[in-house]
């Protein structure tokens, strides 16, 4: 069920993600992909990690261990680097081809860092609103 979810979550957080790719694509590489190419390579650029994380989960559980923190920083690092092959694939200069893993590697980065300054600007209102909120809500 929590795949489920997370391929939900994918399917809309590559909205927003396409937008940004398509953005950070036109100043890096200096052409801008179609809208569907670019919410195309977000999508599998998001799922694809996710399938490995499950996967390694799921084989880490299999044999009796746990998933700490050394885990979930490596299948984070892997998961970087995936998203950039798919990004690699996928992004391609009308002129010249593939934008070269390079490039992926450094929209894949400014990408996540992005996502986590979002993270932090929804957390920090999520707290906000609870502390302001009266009991109960």
């Amino acid at each position: 069920m929590k795949i489920i979810v997370q391929l939900i979550g994918a399917a809309i957080g590559a909205l927003l993600g396409a937008l940004i790719l398509q953005f950070l694509t036109k100043w890096i590489a200096k052409f801008k992909p179609a809208y569907k190419t670019a919410y195309l390579a977000s999508f599998l650029g998001y799922i694809v990690p996710i399938l490995i994380a499950f996967l390694m989960g799921f084989f880490i559980g299999l044999f009796g261990g746990k998933v700490t923190g050394s885990a979930v920083i490596l299948i984070t690092v892997i998961g970087f680097f995936v998203q950039s092959v798919v990004y690699m694939f996928f992004l391609k200069h009308p002129e010249t081809g593939s934008i070269g893993y390079g490039r992926a590697c450094l929209i894949s980065a400014i990408q996540l860092f992005i996502g986590v300054i979002l993270l932090l600007i929804i957390a920090v209102i999520v707290m906000l609103l609870k502390t302001t909120l009266p009991p109960g809500l």
